[in-house]
């Protein structure tokens, strides 16, 4: 996917996939400066567009006060390689909030060259690039300049890629000492690619430091209006008026009175980007303003003309195609100016006091068409330049000093990532990768990752993938007709639920709550960060719903609200009987407000939402909410265009099989539709529900699910991911919505909702609903909640360590990363039982496959059940003979073909290091 769809094409997009690489980006400390801040956001998400992973290098100057003697102590101390939040600001400042939403992750702070010296190989890096702002001007960097030149690498360092992106002198002239220089001058011959911002810098590089240099874009100008926009929610934030912007960071009368003479021949009126009103003489308004980078975009996007001293002034009065004068500033930097307005043929709107200024020229319409039709084909270029010094063709290098490119190193994490050691059997195949005729269905053979049919992955592809259903019933992404292999972006994987490889940042469901919920003001081991929680139900859609209501009424009150404009959420459908379906408030919400065991993909989803103008909120299980939060990740402009997130506590998605089977068990033959899983019946209990359909004489068949047996604990028609995911709770949602199965509440046939808050935005819905009694809910503690969910945690996170060993060595799976924390020992009769659940479950969808016969299937999956029950009955404690036996001769078989060993599986059930596996056989 282009995320910016409006935005010229680039050198990845058109040359097919490239590598994913980890990038270092370094520039000038960070802090309450709008334009540093903003062209570090726009490097950051450029390098994201173009399939890398970036990452902010956190280099700040010493306070003053700062023990000199302790730098060589910090820099070897252990302290951790990322920053949790950033501490250089108050944490209630705007651009701390923007910092940490917008351009995180980024590294532990440096204050000084030895302790970057020290820590930097840990990163693993596959590239560093410097820029943009005025990195290279002495006055600024200050004690940083070598670190700008990279000089904190090691000098016989060949493997990470040096590069500058943007870098300006800011000044005409040269300003380096002469020690300055010649330091500089070592440093640049080891760059693979050097690019500045003034078309000035050019000749600095070549006449000073004997290196050549390209002109680029400033990275603010890479992405165009429709970006911010939509990025940044910009139409909602100020209102349209006639305004005259001022953005002034050297008041003086000579501006004023500028400002005073244009804004009453305009008929404007005067407000600063705060967004207050001013006085022409500079006074301001007494009123709070909005000193967010986001209010500060948006008083640019909304001026009908701007007067800025301020060099990101003038870069998004351009963006915007807001008419402008620029004063020019020598001592902030002059050069700066002069090479921006040159490139768009805008010189006459720069000015350097007010003698100069032609009001009647000035107030002039600006061309706007040429000036976008020049800036597509410089963003063009810069782009490409981007992508062609991250990975233009250089010898292959060796593995980074973490173990692994563009992977984080020595601690740097708390995960055990379960899976192979890939090598090569005596055929030449990898061992831990299937071929395509060998692939099991579970396996998503594009990406090589295991998969509950999300498909996120399709916004990443560009087309080359599409979703499909397989034999077993689910929805997987395929190869589009006429895409190969080779066509799919190596990046599609980063969306990925069960991506084996995360980047540390997004390392597991623990990482993306640090990042998504961090406001969150409690916490609980097994149900994540949370504000509230609850059971109970709505008084209006309980009736209608599965349980208790509470999806539809959340959802009913963010369109009534104003909160989103849209819902993507499941509904019915003619053709795939369900699926994901775009809804707004005009639509009947009471659609949706059911409970479908029924395969649905997203992959439309962000299709969807880019041809719509407005915010949508979305509905799905632990994975696909997964899938939207590293969706979210990569692009931050999903998180304002996707504000609110529902998860639906999920005990396993269920192949479309197993509607069929039930179907079947009702009575019906041949064709139906509009299957329904939970029939409630007020006069029973809450899990005395029904399966419906409707066959194709318009009939309505009817079945007690009681009587097809336990679905759910046995894993019958279950996707085999379902086994390494162990979000019970979907602990990265705003709003976590599942059924009350408490003594207390199972007799209430109509049904009841446990309710976890997880946003400020979803806990103010729900107090809302408790004010106006439309919610019945009682506050409950989180402990008794996460009972309600017994039998998910004892699937999910119970012996989940015995069954990723199980599918790394004995199915030979590609692994997804597991939570260290979760990672406890197991008894030989929970591990038993695991082997048995398995097996029903993989001959569930077998046997259907080979009978599609109801009948005939019951009478061949017995003996699995049969053995399953039995060992589930067994005391775990105990560890009778009769387990051990059938697990032994398991073991006995797997072992005799050396798929396994006994050490690997002793470290699987009782902790401990794992023994290599045999020598001729790659576990």
């Amino acid at each position: 996917m282009k995320p910016d769809t409006d935005e010229p094409s680039n050198p990845v997009a058109d040359g097919g996939a490239a590598p994913k690489l980890k990038v270092g980006v370094l520039t000038l400390p960070l802090n309450r400066n709008y334009g540093g801040n903003l062209q570090a956001y726009a490097l950051v998400t450029a390098l994201r567009q173009l399939g890398h992973s970036p990452v902010l290098i956190n280099r700040r100057i010493p306070p003053r006060d700062f023990d000199i003697a302790s730098l060589a102590d910090r820099a070897e101390a252990d302290t951790p390689l990322m920053a949790k939040s950033f501490t250089s600001l108050s944490s209630t400042a705007p651009n701390t909030k923007f910092i940490q939403k917008h351009i995180f992750p980024a590294t532990t702070p440096f204050l000084s060259t030895s302790h970057l010296e020290n820590k930097i190989p840990h990163y693993g890096f596959d590239a560093i690039i410097v820029g943009s702002d005025q990195v290279w001007r002495p006055k600024y960097a200050r004690s940083m300049l070598s670190d700008f030149f990279l000089g904190f690498l090691p000098e016989d360092d060949t493997t990470t890629r040096r590069i500058s992106y943007a870098a300006s002198f800011a000044s005409p002239s040269w300003e380096f000492s002469g020690e300055e220089t010649s330091v500089a001058t070592r440093l640049i011959q080891k760059f693979d690619a050097v690019s500045v911002r003034e078309d000035n810098g050019v000749d600095l590089c070549r006449d000073h430091l004997n290196a050549a240099a390209q002109h680029v874009l400033d990275p603010t100008l890479l992405h165009d209006k429709s970006h911010y926009v939509s990025a940044f929610s910009l139409d909602r934030r100020r209102p349209d008026d006639k305004t005259l912007l001022t953005y002034i960071l050297d008041v003086n009368d000579d501006k004023n009175h500028t400002i005073a003479a244009l804004a009453q021949r305009l008929g404007l009126t005067v407000r600063t980007t705060d967004g207050r009103e001013a006085d022409p003489s500079g006074a301001q308004a007494e009123i709070k303003g909005d000193k967010s980078v986001e209010g500060w975009l948006a008083s640019f996007h909304k001026a009908s003309f701007v007067v800025t001293d301020s060099f990101h002034g003038v870069v998004f009065s351009i963006i915007f195609n807001k008419p402008f004068l620029a004063y020019g500033n020598p001592a902030r930097g002059l050069a700066r100016f002069t090479s921006l307005l040159k490139m768009f043929g805008l010189e006459e709107r720069l000015v350097l006091h007010s003698s100069q200024i032609d009001l009647q020229k000035i107030s002039q319409p600006v061309d706007w068409s040429a000036v976008n039709a020049r800036l597509d084909a410089l963003r063009t270029r810069s782009f490409r330049f981007l992508q062609e010094a991250l990975t233009g063709d250089r010898p292959a290098r060796p593995p980074s000093p973490a173990g692994q490119s563009g992977r984080s190193g020595p601690g740097d994490g708390t995960v055990v990532a379960l899976r192979s050691n890939v090598s090569h059997s005596t055929g030449g195949t990898p061992t831990g990768v299937r071929s395509a005729a060998g692939a099991p269905s579970h396996v998503c053979q594009p990406l090589n990752v295991l998969c509950t049919g999300c498909g996120v992955c399709i916004s990443e592809s560009r087309g080359a993938l599409r979703m499909a259903w397989n034999e077993d019933g689910f929805l997987t992404p395929e190869l589009a007709p006429g895409a190969s292999a080779a066509d799919v972006p190596a990046s599609a994987v980063k969306v990925c639920p069960f991506n084996p490889e995360p980047e540390a940042a997004v390392r597991d469901e623990d990482a993306l709550a640090d990042i998504f919920l961090a406001d969150a003001k409690q916490s609980h081991p097994r149900c994540g960060r949370f504000e509230g929680s609850y059971i109970g139900y709505s008084i209006e859609y309980r009736p209608t719903s599965s349980s208790g209501g509470i999806a539809t009424y959340v959802f009913k009150k963010l369109l009534e609200r104003g909160d989103v404009d849209y819902l993507f959420v499941v509904q019915n459908d003619v053709n795939d009987r369900y699926k994901y379906c775009i809804f707004d408030k005009n639509d009947d919400i009471r659609k949706m407000s059911k409970t479908r065991y029924y395969p649905v993909s997203l992959d439309e989803l962000f299709s969807v939402i880019e041809q719509k103008n407005g915010r949508v909120a979305v509905s799905g299980v632990a994975c696909f909410i997964k899938a939207v939060r590293l969706k979210q990740y990569y692009y931050p402009e999903f998180r304002e265009k996707i504000p609110f997130l529902l998860g639906i506590i999920c005990g396993g998605l269920k192949s479309r099989s197993y509607t069929d089977y039930l179907a079947q068990n009702a009575g019906v033959r041949g064709n139906f539709f509009a299957p329904e899983y939970r029939v409630k019946d007020a006069k029973s209990t809450a899990n005395d529900y029904s399966f419906s359909a409707i066959d194709e004489n318009n009939k309505t068949h009817t079945m007690k699910m009681r009587r097809v047996g336990d679905m759910w604990g046995t894993g019958l028609f279950k996707s085999r991911a379902c086994d390494l995911c162990t979000d019970v709770m979907t602990e990265l949602s705003d709003i976590s919505l599942g059924d009350a199965w408490l003594p207390d509440y199972k007799t209430d046939g109509l049904g009841n909702s446990v309710v976890i808050t997880r946003s400020a935005l979803a806990e103010s819905i729900i107090q809302s609903g408790l004010e106006s009694k439309e919610l019945v809910l009682k506050a409950t503690p989180i402990t008794r909640v996460a009972q309600s969910q017994g039998g998910g945690f004892r699937h999910k996170q119970k012996a989940v360590k015995f069954r990723a060993w199980m599918a790394e060595h004995v199915s030979l799976l590609p692994m997804p990363v597991i939570r260290e924390r979760l990672l406890d020992d197991v008894s030989i009769a929970d591990a038993f039982v695991q082997v048995l659940r398995e097996r029903a479950r993989s001959k569930s969808l077998q046997y259907w496959l080979e009978t599609k016969d109801a009948d005939a299937f019951r009478r061949r999956i017995r003996s699995s059940l049969r053995r399953l029950k039995a060992a589930r009955r067994q005391d775990g404690d105990n560890e009778p003979l009769s387990l051990r036996q059938p697990l032994m001769r398991w073991t006995m078989r797997l072992t005799r073909g050396r798929r396994i060993s006994f050490d690997s599986m002793r470290a699987a059930l009782l902790g401990g290091k794992q023994a290599q596996p045999p020598s001729d056989h790659a576990d």
